[in-house]
C-alpha cells in the first residue's frame, strides 16, 4: 500500500480551504499559506510575487542556493501567531515551498489545533475531486 505525501514527509500537513487560510508576513510582503506542517509551509506566490531578492529555485533545480525566509504566520480569527525561519526550497506554478528551520517552525500542538479546527468545520475533504482541481487551477498547475 502507497503512503500518503505527508507521512513520507515526516509531518502533516494541514491544507487550507480559500477562505480559512492563514498568512505569512515577511520580507516586506504578505502571502497566504496554503498548507501549514511543524516542518515548512506552501505559500500562495501568483506571479512574480516572491520572498526575498532572490526568487526560489524552481523544482528540479538543484544547483541554486535557496534564499533565506524569516517572518510570522498569522491564524485567522485570532487562533495565534508564530514566528518562523527557514529557506525557499522550491517554487512550483503559484506556490512556492518552504522548510522550516529545526528551531523556526511551528509547534506540533499548534498544527493539531487547526487540523481538529478544519475537521470540526467539515474542511478536510483531500479526496473531494472537485476540490482538488480547484486548489490545481488556482495554483497555475495541469492535472495530472
Amino acid at each position: 500500500m502507497r503512503e500518503m505525501g505527508a507521512n513520507r514527509r515526516g509531518f502533516y500537513r494541514v491544507v487550507y480551504p480559500r477562505e480559512l487560510r492563514p498568512v505569512f508576513v515577511g520580507a516586506g510582503g504578505h502571502w497566504p499559506v496554503i498548507d501549514l506542517s511543524e516542518g515548512g509551509m506552501r505559500l500562495y506566490a501568483r506571479g512574480d510575487a516572491i520572498l526575498s531578492s532572490k526568487p526560489p529555485p524552481d523544482t528540479g533545480d538543484e544547483q541554486a542556493e535557496p534564499p533565506r525566509v524569516e517572518g510570522t504566520v498569522r491564524l485567522p480569527d485570532n487562533r495565534g501567531q508564530h514566528v518562523v525561519a527557514g529557506v525557499a526550497v522550491y517554487r512550483l506554478g503559484h506556490s512556492v515551498g518552504i522548510a522550516f528551520d529545526a528551531t523556526g517552525g511551528v509547534p506540533m500542538p499548534s498544527i493539531m489545533a487547526e487540523q481538529r479546527l478544519l475537521i470540526r468545520l467539515g474542511h478536510l475533504r483531500r479526496d473531494d475531486p472537485d476540490e482538488l482541481a480547484a486548489l490545481r487551477a488556482e495554483l497555475g498547475l495541469r492535472e495530472p
